[in-house]
């Protein structure tokens, strides 16, 4: 294993009376590489008087999207090291595969998994939304070493990733960075709850060591009973029961954020009565989704009830004009006309390139197929 999982307790060995002369044999090496910037700075201080230099300096790492702590504990149960695990999201991917990177490989059930419990407490907490859960096959997921660096060589097991990566994967959903301050752990089980880990102790002082960026670590309340506050009073530890808890430490505003946010996957629609430049009034429904340039069948099932809901709530309208805007107009043969006939009286779409709504479908209305329709300014 590398020492760099181990650095900062490796020079707090040395930095005892009786290992000095070890760390001055290591010293000129260490310092001249790319480890010195993660050196904790209560150690750069000491390290600085030894050698009378001040040009060493810690660099912090900053928040990002995708981008939290996974903490592991050996075999043996003794050795610990805290890693960062950075999950992406690239909408422009056409793969049919997921992406991992060197020792994320080991962890395809772990996050085939994750993404499914995310998917299931994101639709519990929409309102009038649905959630896309085939955009899985656009995300990618790799390990990083505390300088940011892939990591391919290390043989990484456990389920206690399940928490952070559930935060991660939200974090890459709603593109919403993650506090580079807390660390979690923590199983999570279908019902969405969040369970035991062994090894607390080794994980809290790993992580504590070698990032001093953390200032809380997020724990399964199974793990209260190890009173570990009374232990590691230096930090603070909270505990959470489930993963709606978890996922509220890193962001309070959760269910705002999933309501009034458009991210990816999330499929809405709204709705607003507009008058045309003739002086009719219109309904005019925004698709708020992202989609390639064909209408992938599943998604159907997900649009379905929101926009049938939409058409009833104008039902008693006398002229149920339709004006759709971010719908891709090769829809509408033949799979989104059952919607609209014999339901409206037309239905035209946005054309990007004109500027202007198209009649596709009209029925006892004052427009004809083909024709185009403005909104008044």
């Amino acid at each position: 294993m590398n020492d760099i999982f181990f650095l900062n307790r490796d020079i707090k060995r040395l930095l005892t009376p009786d290992h000095i002369y070890l760390l001055k044999n290591k010293l000129n090496d260490l310092i001249a590489s790319d480890y010195a910037k993660r050196i904790h700075p209560d150690l750069m201080k000491k390290i600085n008087q030894l050698v009378n230099r001040q040009d060493m300096e810690f660099t912090p790492l900053t928040s990002e999207v995708g981008k939290t702590y996974s903490l592991f504990v050996s075999e043996d149960g003794h050795d610990s090291i805290c890693l960062i695990l950075k999950v992406g999201y690239d909408d422009t991917s056409n793969s049919d595969n997921l992406k991992f990177f060197g020792s994320a490989t080991a962890f395809k059930d772990n996050f085939l998994n994750c993404f499914g419990y995310v998917a299931k407490l994101i639709q519990k907490n929409l309102d009038e939304a649905y959630f896309y859960p085939d955009l899985i096959k656009k995300f990618e997921l790799k390990f990083l070493n505390p300088l940011n660096e892939p990591l391919s060589d290390l043989n990484l097991y456990g389920n206690s990733l399940e928490y952070p990566l559930c935060v991660a994967i939200f974090s890459a959903l709603i593109n919403e960075k993650i506090d580079i301050s807390i660390a979690c752990s923590g199983n999570v089980d279908e019902n969405l709850k969040i369970t035991f880990i062994d090894g607390a102790e080794e994980k809290i002082e790993a992580a504590i060591e070698e990032y001093p960026e953390i200032k809380k670590i997020v724990l399964p309340a199974d793990c209260k009973k190890l009173q570990l506050e009374k232990k590691y009073p230096q930090i603070n530890i909270e505990y959470v029961s489930d993963l709606e808890e978890g996922i509220k430490v890193f962001f309070p505003n959760f269910k705002e954020l999933l309501n009034t946010k458009d991210f990816f996957g999330k499929i809405s629609f709204k709705d607003e009565v507009v008058e045309l430049e003739s002086g009719e009034k219109a309904v005019k429904i925004s698709l708020n989704f992202n989609y390639s340039s064909d209408l992938q069948p599943e998604i159907l099932k997900y649009i379905d009830t929101p926009l049938k809901n939409i058409l009833n709530k104008y039902d008693k309208m006398s002229n149920r004009y339709f004006l759709l805007d971010n719908f891709k107009p090769t829809w509408f043969v033949p799979a989104m006309m059952k919607y609209f006939i014999n339901k409206s009286n037309l239905v035209a779409v946005h054309y990007i390139n004109t500027g202007k709504y198209i009649v596709v479908y009209e029925k006892y209305s004052n427009y004809s197929l083909g024709s185009s329709i403005e909104i008044k300014k």
